[in-house]
């Protein structure tokens, strides 16, 4: 059976020469290789297939067969890797801490140990001075606060997509 340790530093000499990282490798019984891939500026259909060509002429079909598929990270997929972490700043995202916490916000900032998580919170605010018999309204006045989480305490991160902003 073909092994992670086998495949790795084959597709790491293929992309290294390109904008192209390893975010995720999984094989399954069969020899079957998923090989999912992103770049700081996505990934298209035709940078996959040329992975996949180049990765069949370092791999040897007469020493074990096998089945190999690359494919993009894509939007469903979590993140992975810091570097998939740092293309993804401004972005609105659910991360799953371990613990079963559940954080929303946008990607603030990435650094070595984890990231920084912008939440935005609604705070209670009261707006002007009452002008003669007239009652004083509180209104909403959005807040941000930022949040720490560090990798180690992370179990996924999801990008929330907002289709509202398509037109």
């Amino acid at each position: 059976m073909i092994v992670a340790n086998q495949v790795v530093p084959l597709i790491e000499e293929i992309v290294s020469d390109k904008d192209y990282f390893l975010v995720d490798l999984n094989i399954q019984p069969g020899n079957k290789i998923y090989i999912y891939l992103d770049s700081d500026h996505g990934i298209k259909i035709e940078q996959c297939v040329e992975i996949s060509r180049l990765m069949e002429t370092k791999m040897d079909r007469d020493v074990e067969d096998f089945e190999l598929i690359v494919s993009s990270a894509g939007l469903e997929r979590p993140l992975k890797v810091k570097r998939q972490y740092i293309k993804n700043i401004g972005q609105k995202v659910e991360v799953l801490r371990k613990d079963g916490v559940k954080t929303v916000g946008k990607i603030h900032k990435v650094i070595d140990k984890g990231i920084e998580i912008e939440l935005e919170t609604k705070k209670l605010q009261k707006k002007g001075k009452p002008k003669g018999d007239a009652i004083e309204k509180p209104v909403e006045i959005p807040k941000s606060e930022v949040q720490f989480i560090d990798f180690e305490k992370i179990k996924t991160t999801k990008i929330i997509v907002d289709l509202s902003r398509i037109k």
